[in-house]
């Protein structure tokens, strides 16, 4: 997912322009990273988070708020201004979302916030994951 569809997921429109996209790349969800460089449990979080995506085959889109790079991810979309940032009081917050379609709209589907431990965050990405693909 690159920054246009970011920015389309706040819109009106951003249901039926990210389902369309989304099934077009065969993917009906994805996961969004709002978090910084410099902070200690983004660092922990984005391995976890890379490795998931990767085994599912999902893809994921970095917001960072200090305009770098979280590693592992290469890349990063600016979330200052946009409506999915803006609630966000800590980081790292993953957001899942699902691609929709005639009889469902899509849309975020849900969040959380922080690590804990590496089984809690991938239980949580899981959760969310799962729903999002029962949709």
């Amino acid at each position: 997912m690159n920054r246009r569809m970011f920015l389309l997921l706040a819109s009106g429109t951003a249901a039926t322009l990210l389902g369309s996209a989304v099934r077009a790349q065969t993917q009906r969800t994805g996961i969004i990273l709002i978090g910084a460089s410099w902070c200690s449990v983004c660092k922990k979080a984005a391995p976890m988070l890379a490795r998931y995506a990767e085994l599912r085959g999902l893809p994921v889109l970095v917001a960072s708020a200090d305009l770098r790079p979280i590693a592992p991810f290469p890349g990063f979309v600016d979330p200052r201004g946009h409506p999915l940032a803006q609630g966000v009081e800590r980081f790292p917050t993953t957001l899942v979302y699902a691609a929709g379609d005639a009889a469902n709209p899509g849309g975020v589907i849900g969040a959380f916030e922080g690590y804990g431990s590496p089984q809690n965050f991938i239980t949580q990405l899981d959760t969310l994951v799962r729903q999002s693909e029962g949709l």
